[in-house]
């Protein structure tokens, strides 16, 4: 018999294990409840403490037997051993060392847990089931208080529903009123507007105290200054001859909106009331009326300011029938939106004047100027007047290229037109304004279809969208003083325009800007015309202030001018040989065919120098040498459009520096930009820099 037989008598199971942690022996019961045992290791593996933190991530290190056999004295641990069925069962394990040997005893203890684990949840059980029965008992409580919810929830739904129904304020606040006096059992209330430190009643469940003045003690305002919802008892209910016999209860509710207080809502009741109760519902009571005031407001004015707006375009439509345009309407908002979808829907209505049309105004300019250069008119360019002065009939105009004498001076001189006229005359007007745009790239182009103007002001026509006659968009301008020679753009400025375009068409996308800049209007003080003779001065005749409309009423204008001076002395006889005819071949305006013969006839229609907008050589030789010649590089821009693209300039610049340098045998440096004194180069590099 072994020394350790013994244990097979037991009930439990036992395992011997000696100090190499080697299984020296194990009874019949834990063969039979651990048959999958094979090893210690793996046996831990096993085993582990019912409740257990792990401080690491090895499992073997928790395992109740490695612990036991780390300790010295007796060991015990209530651990779970889970099957390879994965049933669960609890056990007992007590560990005792005799000499080299660890003698461990695992005692079943599964059904008392599990007894143990079925009492507690009994117990669970039973308490639900009280905690039931007191929710029961409380039943009718809870149902009561749910159907006063449901009433207060139905008020705040009945008041949400008439402000989004109603835009009129005394709708909104007598129904909002009604719904709380009905709430409350109130005898009384009114709405009274908050005005500076007085409070007036707008509306009232009894009409006869619309537009009573009222003030309130100090613990209302308290309550008011804080924007809480109070409920005071009082025997009275402010400074009332005749007070009342009973105590009555006094809700005052803030309507605020946005920290500003609009008013209070007051109700008088018999009834004991809770703000408890009702505080959410006030509050949100007090919210939506605070915006739906708000919007009413704002409604009332929009619809002034629709009619407002709607008479400016009649008024202007009359003044247009008065003037001669034919064809004028008005149109809706429907019909505005179908033609100009791109348009912001706080647009209400637009006067269409389909005359209108849109022009390039350096080529229209250039094109009346060659014109009159072929008929007779000589030009000089780059001649600035310094002064005037009349010798009998004469007038004297000194220049920087010499003294020009004549009889008739006709002053179009644009926004230094005031400082020509005031050279010989008394100053009677005086030009300082500019404005400031945007010109966009040809992927904006097709944002509108029609010339684009907000309503005039003081200030003139305003912001304009407008599509150009080369597919571009252009936008501006803003409307500030300014010298005459003053064509800086600002910050300020440019943040003006693309503000109040974006009202107008909120698509445009301003990081498609290609070039920003200013012009100086020819604009007058007195916002008018002034083209007359000068009262002492016979002979000199001011055609200026034309502003904006100038390019479009010059051709009106002319035939004024030639009966002033024809009143003055001039006789005026009518050619006979008139050329109203001027040929420019535009390269890419043509078919294949068509530039397929000009660059046979001329191969420098065969050069593209300005790919932005597919400008030949050909092109640029013939602006340098058009009747009036254009000798810098703005100046072909303005003739043939090289330089107008996207890169404006960046790329086609330099070429065409080089081809009027060669075409007016002139050194590359004396090209400029655009006027004299805008050189762009100064000297060679390679010769020791500019000079």
């Amino acid at each position: 018999m072994g020394k350790f037989d013994l244990f097979n008598k037991f009930n439990s199971a036992v395992i011997v294990i000696n100090n190499n942690k080697e299984a020296v022996f194990r009874n019949n019961v834990f063969k039979r409840i651990f048959p999958d045992y094979k090893n210690l290791e793996k046996f831990s593996h096993k085993l582990n403490y019912n409740v257990c933190a792990l401080v690491s991530n090895d499992v073997s290190v928790h395992s109740p037997i490695v612990q036991a056999l780390a300790s010295n004295e007796d060991f015990s641990a209530y651990i779970t051993y889970q099957t390879s069925g994965n049933e669960l069962f609890y056990y007992d394990m007590n560990s005792t060392r005799k000499g080299q040997y660890n003698i461990i005893v695992f005692t079943d203890v599964t059904a008392k847990t599990k007894f143990e684990t079925l009492l507690i949840k009994n117990q669970n059980f039973q308490k639900k089931i009280s905690l039931l029965e007191d929710d029961n008992r409380n039943l009718s409580k809870v149902k009561l208080q749910a159907q006063s919810q449901a009433m207060k929830l139905l008020l705040l739904n009945n008041i949400s529903n008439i402000i989004r129904e109603s835009i009129d304020t005394s709708v909104i606040l007598k129904s909002a009123l009604e719904e709380l006096a009905q709430m409350f059992g109130a005898f009384r209330g009114y709405y009274a507007e908050a005005d500076g430190s007085k409070f007036i009643i707008r509306e009232s469940l009894d009409k006869k105290e619309t537009g009573l003045e009222i003030s309130f003690d100090n613990d209302v305002n308290n309550f008011i200054k804080q924007g809480r919802v109070s409920c005071l008892t009082c025997m009275k209910e402010f400074k009332e001859a005749k007070p009342f016999r009973e105590i009555v209860q006094r809700v005052v509710l803030p309507i605020y909106h946005l920290n500003k207080l609009l008013g209070i809502i007051v109700l008088s009741t018999k009834q004991k009331t809770k703000l408890d109760d009702t505080l959410e519902v006030l509050n949100g009571v007090s919210s939506q009326l605070g915006n739906a005031i708000i919007q009413a407001e704002l409604y009332k004015k929009n619809e002034k300011m629709v009619k407002d707006l709607t008479k400016t375009l009649e008024e202007l439509k009359q003044r247009g029938i008065t003037n001669g345009v034919p064809d004028m309407e008005i149109w809706d908002k429907e019909k505005l939106l179908k033609e100009e979808p791109n348009l912001s829907d706080k647009a209400v209505a637009a006067l269409s004047s389909p005359n209108v049309g849109i022009v390039s105004p350096w080529e229209l300019a250039l094109a009346l100027a060659e014109t009159a250069v072929l008929n007779g008119v000589e030009v000089k360019l780059n001649t600035e007047v310094s002064g005037i002065e009349k010798e009998n009939d004469t007038y004297k105009i000194e220049t920087n290229n010499g003294v020009i004498e004549a009889k008739y001076i006709c002053n179009a001189a644009g926004v230094f037109a005031d400082k020509v006229n005031e050279m010989c005359n008394e100053k009677t007007f005086e030009i300082t304004n500019k404005g400031e745009y945007y010109l966009m790239d040809k992927s904006q182009g097709n944002l509108v279809n029609h010339v684009i103007f907000q309503c005039p002001n003081e200030k003139g026509k305003g912001v304009l969208v407008a599509p150009t006659v080369h597919g571009n968009l252009i936008v501006g301008p803003d409307s500030q003083p300014s010298a005459a020679n003053d064509v800086s753009t600002t910050k300020q400025g440019l943040d003006f325009v693309r503000n109040t375009a974006l009202k107008s068409v909120p698509g445009i996308n301003f990081r498609e800007s290609i070039r920003n800049f200013a012009g100086v209007r020819a604009r007058t003080a007195d916002h008018d015309f002034h083209i007359y003779e000068d009262k002492n001065n016979k002979g000199f005749i001011n055609i200026a202030g034309m502003q904006s409309p100038g390019l479009s009423s010059a051709c009106a204008i002319a035939p004024d001018i030639l009966k002033m001076l024809e009143n003055s002395g001039l006789t005026l006889e009518a050619k006979e040989d008139i050329v109203d005819e001027r040929h420019i071949d535009r390269f890419k305006h043509l078919s294949h065919e068509d530039r397929e013969k000009l660059v046979e006839k001329n191969p420098a229609f065969g050069k593209i120098i300005c790919r932005c907008e597919t400008i030949t050589e050909g092109e640029i030789i013939n602006a340098v040498h058009r009747p009036i010649p254009a000798t810098s590089i703005d100046a072909v821009k303005r003739r043939c459009n090289a330089g107008m693209g996207r890169c404006q300039g960046g790329f086609c610049g330099p070429r065409v520096q080089e081809i009027i340098a060669r075409e007016l045998n002139k050194p590359l440096a004396d090209i400029p930009q655009d006027r004299l004194g805008t050189n762009i180069i100064t000297g060679e590099t390679k010769d020791g820099g500019a000079k």
